[in-house]
C-alpha cells in the first residue's frame, strides 16, 4: 500500500476531494470476499517497527501462511508487502534479472492426461464421501436430540438404568457415530494422499447472492440463511511475477491513468488441474425430510443444524494436504510465457481460481530507485 504517497498528494486537495480519497483509500484496504479462504483464513501478516528505526530496529513485515502456499521466488529479492494485506498481494522486483514468472508446483500438477482422469475420479469419489458423511450427520444429531429429549444417558454405568427406547437410540448413535469416524478419517486420508485443498463459501439468497468465505475459520455458517458449500482443488499450482529490468521496454507506455480507468496486471495467480464444488443448501431439506421420517414432535430445525454444522466443520473448513514437487522460473515477454498461441497441445490446462491484479502504474512507482 502506498498511504505515506497518498497523505502527500492529499494536502494540496480540497477538503471534500480529500475525503473521497480517504474513502476509496480506506476501502481497498478492506477484505470481506471468498478470497479469505485462500488468504486471511490461513495466513497471518502484520508490520513493525514503523516507529522505532531512531532506535536501530529496522521496518518489517512479517507473513506466515498456514498452507505453506506463499508466493515468495528467493532470499534477496526486493519485494513490496503490506501488514494490512494478505500473503498473495506480495510482488518482487530483480533489477539484475529480466521479468520472470516464479512457478510453485504442488503435488499433482504435473500429471498426464491418463493420470489426472483418475486424479478427477479420485476427487468425485471425495465428494461422494463428503455427501455421505453429511446425510449421516443429519442422522446422528437427529437423534441425539431424541435421546435429550427422552433424557437419555450414555454413560455405561447407566446402561441397565435406561428405557427400551433410550437403549435403542444408543445403539443407533453408536452405529451412526463410528460410520462417520471411519468416513471423516477417509476423508481427511484421501486430501493427503492427492494434495487437495477444501474451502467453504456462503452466498446470501437475497441481493444477488455475493459469495463470501466463512469466517475465521467457523466452516459451514448458518444454513437457513442462505446458499452455502465447499471446493476442492487438486493439483495446484502458484505462479508469481518478479519484476525485471525489462519490465519498463515492455510495459511503460501502457502505464497511467486514475480509477476506474487503470490497466491492471495479474502479479500472482492460483491454478488448478481440477475442481469440484458442491452447495449444502439441501441440509435444511434433509434434516426436515428426516424429523417428519422420525415421528418426533417439537423437535427444532436450529438444534439439528448446530449440531450438524460442528460436524461439517471437521472435514470441509479450509483444509488440505500439499507437498511442493518443483520450483522453475520462466522468463516473460510482452505476450507472456513462451509463444503467443499459449498452450501447446502436450500441456494440460490449469484452471485459474485466484488472481491478484495490481495497478500497472503502481508497479513503476514501488519499484527500487532508478531500476528504470
Amino acid at each position: 500500500m502506498k498511504s505515506e504517497k497518498l497523505e502527500l498528494k492529499m494536502i494540496s486537495l480540497s477538503r471534500p476531494l480529500v475525503m473521497l480519497v480517504i474513502t476509496l483509500f480506506l476501502s481497498a484496504c478492506t477484505s470481506g470476499t471468498v478470497t479469505r479462504s485462500f488468504d486471511e483464513i490461513t495466513s497471518d501478516f502484520d508490520n513493525e517497527g514503523l516507529f522505532s528505526q531512531m532506535f536501530g530496529w529496522p521496518f518489517q513485515s512479517k507473513v506466515l501462511s498456514v498452507s505453506g502456499m506463499l508466493p515468495v521466488p528467493d532470499l534477496g529479492e526486493t519485494c513490496n508487502t503490506s501488514g494490512r494485506r494478505g500473503a498473495f498481494t506480495i510482488f518482487c522486483y530483480n533489477p539484475h534479472k529480466p521479468t520472470y514468472s516464479a512457478t510453485f508446483n504442488y503435488l499433482g500438477s504435473d500429471v498426464g492426461t491418463q493420470e489426472s482422469h483418475r486424479y478427477l475420479n479420485k476427487l468425485k469419489s471425495l465428494e461422494a464421501e463428503i455427501g455421505a458423511y453429511q446425510n449421516l450427520v443429519v442422522q446422528r444429531a437427529l437423534i441425539d436430540v431424541q435421546s435429550e429429549d427422552k433424557k437419555c444417558s450414555r454413560k455405561p454405568e447407566d446402561a441397565t438404568k435406561q428405557s427400551a427406547d433410550c437403549t435403542q437410540l444408543n445403539s443407533k448413535y453408536t452405529d451412526l457415530d463410528e460410520k462417520i469416524e471411519a468416513l471423516a478419517e477417509s476423508i481427511n486420508q484421501m486430501q493427503v494422499d492427492n494434495g487437495v485443498i477444501a474451502y467453504t463459501w456462503e452466498a446470501k439468497s437475497s441481493g444477488g447472492g455475493s459469495a463470501t468465505a466463512s469466517e475465521n475459520n467457523k466452516g459451514v455458517v448458518d444454513l437457513s440463511k442462505g446458499i452455502s458449500g465447499y471446493a476442492l482443488l487438486h493439483g495446484i499450482r502458484i505462479k508469481t511475477l518478479v519484476i525485471g529490468n525489462d519490465f519498463n521496454d515492455m510495459y511503460s507506455e501502457m502505464s497511467g491513468g486514475w480509477y476506474p480507468k487503470q490497466l491492471k496486471m495479474p502479479t500472482t495467480i492460483i491454478q488448478a488441474r481440477h475442481i469440484v464444488y458442491g452447495s449444502v443448501e439441501n441440509v435444511n431439506a434433509i434434516i426436515e425430510a428426516a424429523v417428519k421420517a422420525s415421528d418426533v414432535k417439537g423437535v427444532k430445525i436450529k438444534d439439528i443444524e448446530a449440531k450438524v454444522n460442528l460436524a461439517l466443520r471437521r472435514v470441509l473448513s479450509n483444509r488440505g494436504a500439499l507437498s511442493l514437487i518443483s520450483y522453475e522460473r520462466k522468463r516473460l515477454n510482452r505476450y507472456g510465457e513462451g509463444e503467443l498461441n499459449g498452450t501447446s497441445g502436450q500441456e494440460l490446462p490449469f484452471l485459474t481460481t485466484y488472481a491478484v491484479f495490481t495497478n500497472l502504474t503502481d508497479l513503476f512507482d514501488s519499484a527500487p530507485s532508478k531500476m528504470f
